[in-house]
């Protein structure tokens, strides 16, 4: 098994203004844990990454 060092962490944040009402923020938050966001989402970092030949040795993790 090989064993990897983080090399780096870069959080994604989500800021939603604070006048929302309890319905927008639950609508955002159900979004933000959804399957489908969560895929599209492993999707887009994918795009973003794979054209660089480097990274071929990289291994990426998306935790929720």
């Amino acid at each position: 098994m090989g064993y990897y060092v983080l090399l780096d962490d870069s959080p994604l944040s989500f800021r939603i203004p604070n006048d929302l009402d309890d319905a927008a923020c639950d609508a955002i938050r159900r979004i933000l844990e959804s399957r489908p966001f969560r895929v599209g989402l492993r999707r887009a970092i994918r795009e973003v990454v794979l054209p660089y030949p480097e990274r071929a040795h990289v291994q990426i993790r998306i935790s929720v």
